[in-house]
């Protein structure tokens, strides 16, 4: 009886390793910044990051708040080998085709005005590592902190935003097209969240969302594209 018992089990493991198949592996995140293709960027390179499309401010249920249609971050790699890229972004800025530069509103929102966003608590880290999920990437303020946004709203003043947590969570990819590196952080991630700090609880929105997509380069007088790759 012990022996049909044995048996019996070890049928039912054959049947369910059939059925389940072998465990899938996980990639390990371990990118690093080419240019060319194949040879790592020197650290010290200084980089530039250029809006692909809108950034775009939205509500929580995905209602745009307001586009800025150029956006400029501008850097400085600091490690870029063993899987571990590191940078210190120096400077953002956000601009859209409203007066004086002010990101624009939609008409989705009645009453909306134009404002114009400073970015605070500069410089930010930027940060891909092997502990990070594959393709991810963190942007947070270097001293600490969370990031925070002033918007600046034409004609009523001040609404103040601080990101829900440490760091906002984006994903890179390599435009094959165009071969220029594509970082994004996307509203469906709920790390790239903001509650209101300050300001008036009429005419700013008590909580937003942040989304973008940029390609990186390397800032010279002739630009020329980045890449990235993934170490074995």
């Amino acid at each position: 009886m012990s022996k049909k018992i044995i048996l019996a089990c070890m049928a039912i493991a054959a049947f369910a390793a059939f059925v389940v198949g072998p465990a899938t592996a996980v990639a390990a995140n371990k990118p690093v910044i080419t240019h060319p293709t194949g040879t790592a960027l020197a650290t010290g390179t200084k980089i530039i990051g250029t809006n692909v499309g809108n950034t775009i401010m939205e509500r929580t249920d995905g209602t745009d708040l307001y586009l800025c249609s150029s956006a400029l971050l501008t850097g400085t790699l600091k490690t870029n080998s063993a899987g571990t890229i590191k940078g210190e972004i120096t400077t953002a800025d956000f601009s859209g085709t409203g007066t004086s530069g002010d990101c624009t509103a939609t008409s989705a929102i009645p009453f909306q005005l134009p404002a114009k966003p400073t970015p605070m608590k500069l410089p930010w880290c930027l940060e891909s590592n092997p502990l990070m999920a594959e393709d991810e990437f963190q942007i947070k303020p270097c001293a600490g902190g969370k990031i925070t946004f002033v918007m600046d709203v034409t004609g009523l003043g001040e609404c103040k935003y601080e990101a829900t947590k440490e760091a906002l969570v984006g994903t890179f990819e390599t435009d094959v097209t165009t071969q220029d590196a594509v970082g994004r952080l996307n509203t469906n991630n709920t790390q790239n969240g903001f509650t209101l700090e300050s300001g008036s609880a009429f005419g700013c929105e008590s909580s937003s969302q942040l989304q973008m997509a940029f390609t990186l380069e390397t800032d010279e007088e002739v630009v020329k594209p980045l890449y990235i790759s993934k170490l074995a």
